[in-house]
């Protein structure tokens, strides 16, 4: 569709302009070595995949996802993705923060999720019986 062709038309230039800021579709570990060096990531709507080492012990700071990003949204300090079922999985945190709490919804927690952040203290949901 046309709205497609031209969001990848501006995805292609803003690759051009920033290679090493623009994340196109899929994160794996060969964006590693990216991890250390950018402070703030914004995820495009068609990104699908995040490997599980993507941005672990990374210096982000803040990340943003495209509203229309069907898979993934970043709330308070911590990027989750949105599994098949609904539920969340929290994949990693980031920011400064020394405490999270666990947006309501969440049912998994991911084995790299607070690998070298600032994270100290993780709380549950609020009103949860069970964490």
């Amino acid at each position: 569709d046309a709205l497609k062709r031209k969001a990848d038309v501006v995805l292609r230039r803003l690759e051009e302009l920033y290679p090493d800021h623009v994340i196109p579709r899929g994160i794996d570990r060969e964006h590693k070595s990216l991890a250390n060096r950018i402070t703030e990531v914004v995820f495009p709507s068609t990104l699908t995949e995040i490997g599980p080492k993507a941005f672990s012990g990374s210096s982000l700071r803040n990340v943003r996802v495209a509203k229309e990003n069907p898979c993934f949204l970043a709330q308070r300090d911590v990027l989750l993705q949105r599994k098949e079922d609904g539920a969340l999985l929290l994949l990693f945190a980031f920011g400064k923060s020394e405490t999270v709490t666990v947006t309501e919804g969440v049912t998994e927690i991911g084995r790299l999720a607070f690998y070298r952040s600032a994270v100290k203290e993780v709380r549950p949901p609020p009103g949860s019986r069970r964490f």
